[in-house]
């Protein structure tokens, strides 16, 4: 079985590499296959020079995904009201 984890980042170019390398070293029973998929939401603060780093050790575990801008999602998702959040897309 193969397992896909997500894990969004924004400005957190001091403890991603940690955090990733933490998440890496996990051991599964069934799960033979696994990726890291990081979304960095924005960030600016050099987050996306550290993902480049470490990938470089890991290109077939992590997988990056750069949004140029933080679209603030979570966010959006916080400040609706709890009936609008059922079934409805952000």
């Amino acid at each position: 079985m193969k397992l896909s984890i997500v894990v969004p980042v924004y400005n957190e170019m001091h403890f991603v590499g940690e955090a990733l390398r933490q998440v890496i070293s996990q051991r599964v029973d069934g799960i033979d296959e696994s990726e890291i998929i990081v979304i960095n939401d924005g960030s600016t603060d050099g987050t996306a020079s550290a993902l480049e780093t470490l990938t470089t050790s890991h290109k077939k575990k992590i997988r990056i995904v750069n949004h140029r801008k933080n679209p603030h999602l979570l966010v959006q998702y916080a400040n609706k009201s709890e009936s609008d959040r059922h079934g409805n897309r952000l």
